[in-house]
């Protein structure tokens, strides 16, 4: 498993980002061939959902742990869970 502290929050245009402080160095597969991980938020703040890319803190062209994934809402702040 690997747990990662969302940074930041982020919009552009109708595109969400969760930036998180793990990238791909932490986990390799979904940057390279797609792999797809469960993502469940520690805390569980909103019952509210919405579709975001989760990406690391370096490039959110290539530094990406999940793309389009329907997750709960998040603070800046919160904690995420990746089973690995």
């Amino acid at each position: 498993m690997l747990v990662t502290r969302v940074i930041y929050r982020k919009t552009n245009n109708r595109k969400r980002f969760l930036i998180v402080d793990a990238g791909m160095n932490d986990l390799l597969r979904p940057a390279l061939y797609g792999a797809h991980h469960e993502i469940v938020a520690i805390v569980r703040s909103s019952s509210e959902t919405e579709m975001t890319d989760v990406v690391g803190p370096v490039c959110e062209t290539g530094d990406f742990l999940a793309r389009d994934r329907e997750l709960p809402v998040v603070a800046e702040g919160e904690l995420l869970r990746f089973s690995t």
